[in-house]
């Protein structure tokens, strides 16, 4: 019965159900999820002469990167990284202007190898 494709939604469902347990918010919303505090409590420790390299894994919207973008001061290197094909695209579309950006077509584990996205 565990590891069904048909049952895939329900343990997502749940999934962000105990996330919400955990007092961490809706997962992909950075305001409720607590997320822009961190940001920007990091952009109160950095300094304009200092360099702030940024990772953004799974990069989905480029929500996280947004904020960086806006709340860090100084110089920045922003490296986007979303194996989805559309989403990827929207990334270098949105972020094609921007030097302080890399989006890089590739996802990040703890294995070598390639997975199939559902």
């Amino acid at each position: 019965m565990l590891g069904k494709k048909r049952f895939q939604p329900f343990f997502e469902k749940l999934y962000h159900f105990s996330k919400f347990g955990r007092n961490i918010g809706l997962p992909i919303d950075v305001q409720s999820s607590g997320e822009i505090n961190f940001i920007r409590f990091v952009a109160n420790k950095t300094h304009y002469n200092e360099q702030f390299v940024f990772f953004d894994i799974v990069a989905n919207h480029g929500i996280y990167t947004d904020k960086v973008l806006q709340l860090i001061p100084g110089k920045k290197h922003c490296y986007l990284f979303e194996p989805q094909d559309e989403l990827y695209k929207e990334l270098s579309a949105k972020f094609s202007g921007n030097a302080d950006t890399m989006v890089i077509k590739k996802g990040c584990g703890s294995e070598h190898g390639q997975v199939k996205l559902f």
